[in-house]
């Protein structure tokens, strides 16, 4: 057995951690580099798809957070790098590299973390959630329409005509904002993830009981 604390890297920090295995008389040791964010640029994470690093980006900044905050030159630039994080994510998932959905989740963790980290520092906190989290309605709105769109175009072809496509998207919305509402989510929320309005949403529903 072993404890080892795991803080942040700093210069002392060792490239490996050494971990020893003691079962009966028999003793096994284990080399296991670690991966320090620093040391990799987002070329070199996208690159060699160490996507998990994404989320803990915001950690090479951490010392200087509090500069940050207070200066409008400096915070746009990091606006702008995650900016750049988004759209490099966004084309991961238009190539084929990634899933939509892990995208989004990406987005959500690196929000996540971001709102932990810099609690003190709102106006990093703020810049930074904002670009990361239009994101992730982003993602979940592909996903959904997708889902949607493949369930009307089943549909449509099922029923023949000439606009059973169109029709069945409508079904296929409908029943998905059914769905979404009868697990308890409110009229707005279902709107924010389908990128429609509420009076739209409240129409689908109808639509849903006269069916």
């Amino acid at each position: 057995m072993f404890s080892q604390k795991l803080n942040r890297s700093n210069p002392n920090t060792p490239d490996e951690l050494k971990i020893c295995i003691r079962a009966a008389r028999k003793e096994l040791k284990y080399g296991i580099p670690i991966l320090k964010v620093k040391n990799y640029t987002l070329e070199d994470i996208f690159e060699r798809r160490l996507w998990m690093l994404i989320p803990f980006y915001i950690f090479r900044y951490e010392k200087e957070l509090s500069q940050i905050d207070s200066d409008e030159e400096r915070l746009e630039k990091l606006r702008r790098e995650y900016e750049r994080v988004a759209e490099m994510l966004d084309q991961e998932c238009k190539n084929g590299r990634m899933r939509s959905v892990t995208g989004g989740a990406l987005c959500e963790l690196s929000r996540t973390v971001v709102e932990k980290l810099a609690s003190k520092y709102k106006n990093v906190e703020k810049e930074v959630a904002e670009v990361m989290g239009g994101k992730v309605l982003s993602y979940r709105s592909k996903e959904l329409y997708q889902e949607a769109l493949a369930k009307g175009i089943e549909q449509g072809i099922e029923q023949g005509i000439e606009q059973g496509i169109d029709k069945g998207i409508v079904k296929g919305l409908a029943n998905l904002a059914a769905g979404k509402y009868q697990r308890g989510e409110s009229v707005e929320k279902i709107a924010d993830d389908l990128l429609m309005t509420t009076s739209e949403v409240e129409e689908l529903l109808n639509h849903q009981k006269e069916a």
